[in-house]
C-alpha cells in the first residue's frame, strides 16, 4: 500500500468525482487541517480512499486521534434527550366517542323501525287491494 501522502499528488477534483467526497474535505485532508474535519466523516472517507486508491492512512489516523485527544479531551458521549410532553402533540381522551356510538345505534334502530313500519303498511295496502278485487269478482 502507498502512503496516504500520495493523495496530494492526485488530482483532487478527479478523486472527488470518483469517490463522491467533497473537494473541500479532500483539500483539508491533504493539508492536515484537522479543525475542519469531523470524526465521523474522517473515519468513513479514509476507508473509501484506502479502498479506492490503496493508500495506507494508519499514520494519518494516529495523528488525527492525537489531535482529537489534545483539542477535545472528553469524547463525545450520547446524552439522553428528554422531551417534555406537549399538550399539542398528546392525544386527549374524548368523552364524545360513547355519545357518538349511542347516537349511531339509535339512528340504526330508528331507521330499522321506520323501514319495517313502512314495509308493514305496504303489505297491508297490498292485502286490502287484493281483497277488494276478489270481492268484485265474486
Amino acid at each position: 500500500m502507498l502512503n496516504w501522502k500520495k493523495i496530494q499528488e492526485l488530482n483532487l477534483k478527479e478523486v472527488a468525482a470518483k469517490t463522491q467526497i467533497e473537494l473541500d474535505f479532500l483539500e483539508a485532508l491533504a493539508e492536515k487541517n484537522f479543525a475542519v474535519l469531523s470524526r465521523f466523516n474522517v473515519k468513513g472517507f479514509v476507508k473509501i480512499l484506502s479502498r479506492e486508491y490503496e493508500l495506507d492512512f494508519s499514520d494519518f489516523n494516529e495523528e488525527y486521534e492525537a489531535y482529537l485527544n489534545e483539542n477535545n479531551p472528553t469524547p463525545q458521549t450520547k446524552s439522553k434527550m428528554i422531551t417534555p410532553k406537549l399538550d399539542a402533540y398528546s392525544q386527549k381522551s374524548s368523552n364524545a366517542w360513547p355519545f357518538l356510538i349511542v347516537l349511531i345505534v339509535l339512528v340504526i334502530i330508528g331507521s330499522g323501525i321506520y323501514y319495517f313500519d313502512t314495509l308493514k303498511t305496504f303489505f297491508k295496502d297490498e292485502q286490502n287491494n287484493t281483497s277488494t278485487t276478489v270481492i268484485d269478482i265474486i
